[in-house]
């Protein structure tokens, strides 16, 4: 297996983007508010918790997502935190939909991937907070959740064993740049199109 574990995903042109659809994913969930609340708390803020706390299990998966998050804030987190300012001003789960399939336009899923969606959200997130948009941060969580459920992200997940399958599959050692810059590239053209559409 790869170091980035990328995988096929088949987006379908009738993807479900419906902002009223409630998704149902508690660990989902739970994982991505676990990761918000520990990036937060690293720049003193708090979000209120929908999920309890999460049990030691979750907090080591989370604690290694934080770990790939670190390397790849190094590099490219400047330009997320751009990016999040730029899409706070449309902030809608359309909007959050359409980065969020720029992640993974190329088709391949991999933990690093998965991570950046995180790490998207949490600018977003922090970007609200600066704006008083703190009512914002809820949504946004829920948003990154929907996604992964609705647009075959989770599906990737489970067929790997589910969350703890996929971090024990990637190891601690190994690298999570791979496909990262085609990320970027592919965000950078997603953002160009919705400021020329907004």
């Amino acid at each position: 297996m790869t170091a980035t574990l990328a995988g096929d995903y088949s987006p379908s042109d009738g993807d479900q983007v419906d902002n009223d659809i409630e998704v149902d994913d508690y660990q989902t969930q739970t994982i991505i508010e676990e990761f918000v609340q520990c990036k937060l708390r690293s720049k003193g803020r708090m979000l209120h918790r929908h999920s309890v706390p999460a049990d030691m299990e979750t907090q080591v998966l989370v604690s290694r997502l934080l770990d790939i998050s670190n390397e790849l804030e190094e590099r490219y987190g400047d330009q997320l935190n751009q990016d999040a300012e730029r899409w706070i001003k449309a902030a809608t789960f359309e909007k959050f939909v359409q980065i969020a399939k720029g992640v993974f336009a190329d088709g391949q899923v991999s933990l690093s991937r998965i991570v950046v969606l995180f790490m998207f959200a949490v600018k977003v997130i922090l970007n609200a907070f600066a704006r008083n948009l703190s009512a914002l941060a809820c949504d946004v969580i829920r948003f990154a959740t929907k996604f992964i459920v609705l647009h075959g992200v989770y599906n990737w997940i489970q067929a790997r064993g589910g969350w703890f399958g996929v971090i024990q599959a990637c190891g601690p050692g190994t690298s999570t740049t791979g496909g990262v810059l085609a990320f970027l590239s592919v965000l950078l053209v997603v953002l160009f199109a919705l400021k020329r559409v907004a």
